[in-house]
């Protein structure tokens, strides 16, 4: 889930193995990559995936910073 708080940070709450944690960011998507490695020390070598629930309740997959600015912006 992502969910923007300003124009210059947005909180998104990041799950691996059920443990969810809240992530503060400033709309990077690579920040987005780095601070979820720094929240779970066992998370695997490789791509992780990134999804965000939309307004029609679709889950929409976030693999790039168009992507995650496009979902910083529906959050809106």
């Amino acid at each position: 889930m992502i969910s923007a708080r300003s124009n210059a940070s947005a909180l998104a709450k990041v799950t691996y193995k059920g443990d969810t944690k809240r992530v503060k960011l400033s709309g990077d998507f690579d920040e987005l990559v780095q601070r979820t490695r720094a929240s779970f020390s066992d998370l695997p070598e490789g791509k992780l995936k990134f999804f965000y629930v939309d307004e029609e309740n679709d889950m929409i997959s976030v693999n790039s910073q168009a992507d995650f600015s496009e979902a910083l912006e529906t959050s809106n």
